[in-house]
């Protein structure tokens, strides 16, 4: 297939690292904020669907996701020190 064609093997792991990594960070998010983000970013919900499946207001659902979206990012960017410091320790740097 031509899409695929371009896309070097490299590329590729880099592309599964991250989605594990992703993964991995996900299921570390409080329960309450992990479920708002899978239903906003994989669900593809809107504001409002998610406020009716979960029975809470729309600003519960938006507070829910900003603060899942801090403890994401926060985790994943934990992840990429350790990550650097295991390449280190590796490789034999400090």
């Amino acid at each position: 297939d031509a899409k695929f064609a371009s896309i070097s093997v490299g590329d590729a792991t880099n592309a599964i690292d991250a989605q594990m990594d992703v993964s991995a960070a996900l299921a570390q998010v409080a329960e309450e904020f992990r479920v708002a983000l899978v239903l906003r970013h994989i669900a593809d919900l809107d504001y409002e669907e998610i406020a009716v499946i979960l029975e809470v207001p729309v600003g519960t659902v938006r507070s829910r996701l900003s603060r899942g979206r801090a403890q994401l990012t926060a985790l994943l960017g934990n992840q990429g020190e350790s990550t650097h410091r295991q390449n280190n320790d590796i490789g034999g740097q400090p």
